[in-house]
């Protein structure tokens, strides 16, 4: 027998105490290196992997180093291993190239990581986010056979700060993480002083000759805190670098990014209220796979718990597709409490977080960390029919999850009913068919244990038709909005469309032609018009594999980076997405979904993969601010061969 591949992970860890005057000092910074280090240390001894392991640390940590630590360390990743960048250290705004300003960037503002770099000593001291963009591209891309390497980013400093904390008080012991020019209030200033970064400043010049466009790699970024707020710096370490590796050493067992991230978040609120940790999917990863390895591990179905003014609340709300009102009460199981002190019901649905009533006995203490899931949801279910063979049924009804919201017939019980979905089973496979529409949704070889892999792909079916027919009709913002989209067409041409449904023809226009497949480039843009209010912005992707993807997480429109603006179009990729028809496709169908909301989301819990064997190509006035408010907007995008 071959000797199985033993896993690897690259790792490349940046930790800067002791910067030169005049920026200051930090305390935690080498100390989160070092914790990072020993928890990677004992994983390689305890699970024999092979870790390859970098660390720059104080005055070595400069722009050239890190550059350099992509380029020569983590480059040798291959498509089997991991990859972990891990930065402490100071972050900061500074004003963007004109160029992108004018593209990609319309708060004109880059988001960097603060490098060391002795007074006097030529080129950039500044890692700006779309070096990093790149940078983890060219890791991503490094090795062409068999596909990119696991990769997972964190960032514990404030890599957008504005500064506007910087002076407030903090508990003692805890410093900012966070630098800012405090001199230069506008773009426009900064542009006249000579305060913005050149174009050929990046990355020895990667982005002249045209192309102002980002490269994105699939990765999971963990950042200590939101675009406005500062990370906390202590002498024992950061407080968001604590929370990840506490996390990780109290572990049982494995945990997937989701899961890793709502306990960081509890520990670093626990800590420090005006901090909350992001958690950010980037070009499409799936949240729902094991920490450091990539597999499979769990479903969107756990929500934290939290408690706020004596009254405990669950992360779920109706922007996830809890229903505001109902005659029956939706109930909920607490995760890590025995019963029957673990029954819970919510008594009232609020946009992204919903009021519980504890189950009498039930009692929950507001420092540790608990999860739910929701065992009854009082909604009509979709109905799915089972035919075919007797024993194959049977192995699908034992694994049945009553809770998922499906609810399964037999031909005798359908007659009567209207049902959505037909899995029919065979001596060779089990086939499921949408019978409003008479597609196959998908196939599987029927072999042992694959029942259970039938009712995770109908749950997926039902979860992306419901996250599909979302809306608050009752909203005050949706008014304010406006979809858009920008197509890329052969030869690099673009146009802006709008509407609710484009169709469009390859007739009519010019698709790109690559590799057999019909493309074109699709960056979708939101109009915000005349508000003075933070939104938080999320674009989904809905595709026709039962896959819904966010590629670049969220985006917060923040209004006094636009001051005089009464109307903006913002877009919502750095980079258009190549996606089309299949060498033998006749018709592929998308939705593009924006959600915005005046709080924060946990949009991951919205997010799944596919059912595998997709048919599509993928390629690489001043109102009055309201809270608890959401909605959505929705392109329908066909692609049709002429």
């Amino acid at each position: 027998m071959p000797t199985p591949i033993q896993p690897r992970i690259f790792a490349l860890l940046v930790g800067i105490d002791t910067y030169p005057s005049p920026i200051p000092s930090l305390n935690g910074c080498v100390k989160d290196v070092d914790r990072i280090t020993n928890y990677l240390e004992g994983l390689a001894q305890t699970q024999q992997v092979d870790l390859q392991l970098q660390s720059i640390k104080n005055e070595q940590a400069t722009y050239r180093a890190i550059v350099q630590g992509f380029r020569q360390h983590l480059t040798k990743a291959g498509p089997k291993d991991v990859v972990w960048f891990h930065f402490s250290g100071h972050g900061m705004e500074d004003f963007t190239a004109k160029e992108f300003k004018t593209t990609i960037e319309p708060n004109g503002k880059d988001q960097n990581l603060v490098c060391y770099q002795t007074e006097g000593e030529p080129g950039p001291y500044l890692l700006a986010d779309k070096e990093l963009g790149v940078l983890l591209h060219e890791v991503a891309t490094a090795n062409t056979s068999g596909g990119a390497p696991h990769m997972v980013v964190s960032l514990d400093c404030c890599h957008a700060g504005s500064g506007t904390r910087f002076e407030e008080w903090e508990p003692t012991g805890i410093q900012p993480r966070t630098i800012t020019r405090r001199s230069i209030k506008s773009y426009q200033e900064a542009l006249q002083s000579g305060k913005t970064r050149s174009l050929e400043s990046y990355l020895d010049g990667y982005f002249q000759g045209g192309d102002l466009s980002i490269p994105l790699a699939e990765h999971i970024l963990l950042s200590a805190c939101t675009s406005i707020q500062t990370a906390g710096d202590t002498k024992n370490g950061g407080i968001f670098t604590a929370g990840l590796v506490d996390a990780l050493e109290s572990s049982t067992g494995p945990m997937n990014y989701a899961d890793l991230f709502a306990r960081t978040r509890a520990y670093v609120q626990r800590k420090r209220l005006e901090q909350l940790p992001q958690f950010e999917t980037i070009g499409g990863f799936d949240p729902y796979r094991q920490f450091l390895s990539g597999a499979p591990l769990g479903q969107p179905e756990l929500y934290e718990l939290v408690e706020e003014n004596d009254q405990w609340l669950i992360r779920c709300g109706a922007i996830h597709g809890l229903p505001v009102k109902t005659k029956q009460a939706i109930e909920i199981e607490v995760i890590g409490v025995d019963p029957p002190y673990n029954k819970a019901t919510v008594i009232a649905v609020g946009a992204q977080k919903s009021k519980l009533q504890l189950a009498e006995g039930v009692s929950l203490s507001a420092n540790a960390f608990y999860q739910a899931r929701i065992t009854y949801l009082p909604q009509p279910p979709m109905e799915v029919l089972l035919s075919g063979d007797p024993t194959a049924i049977e192995g699908i009804t034992k694994s049945w999850n009553n809770t998922n919201g499906l609810r399964w017939l037999t031909a005798e019980k359908a007659q009567s009913k209207q049902v959505d979905l037909e899995v029919q089973a065979d001596d060779l496979a089990y086939r499921a068919q949408c019978l409003r529409s008479g597609r196959e949704l998908f196939a599987l070889q029927r072999q042992a244990e694959m029942e259970q892999l039938v009712v995770n792909n109908l749950a997926k079916i039902m979860r992306w038709e419901r996250t599909l027919a979302l809306a608050n009709p009752k909203s005050e913002i949706i008014d304010r909005l406006e979809l858009e989209m920008e197509i890329l067409l052969a030869q690099n041409r673009k146009q802006t469309l709008q509407g609710d449904h484009l169709a469009l023809n390859t007739r009519d226009l010019p698709f790109i032609q690559h590799q057999g497949n019909q493309l074109l480039g699709f960056l979708p843009k939101v109009k915000i018009k005349d508000t003075s209010q933070q939104l938080h912005c999320y674009l989904f992707h809905l595709r026709s594999d039962y896959s819904i993807q966010s590629y670049e997480g969220e985006y917060v429109f923040r209004p006094f980076e636009h001051p005089g603006q009464n109307e903006i179009s913002i877009p919502l990729l750095k980079t258009h997405k190549g996606w089309g028809l299949g060498p033998k496709d006749q018709e592929a169908i998308s939705y593009f979904k924006l959600f915005v909301t005046t709080e924060e989301l946990d949009y991951q819990q919205l997010l799944q993969s596919g059912l595998g064997g997709e048919r599509d190509a993928a390629w690489a006035w001043a109102p009055v601010g309201v809270s608890d408010d959401w909605c959505s907007l929705m392109m329908k995008v066909q692609l049709q061969q002429a």
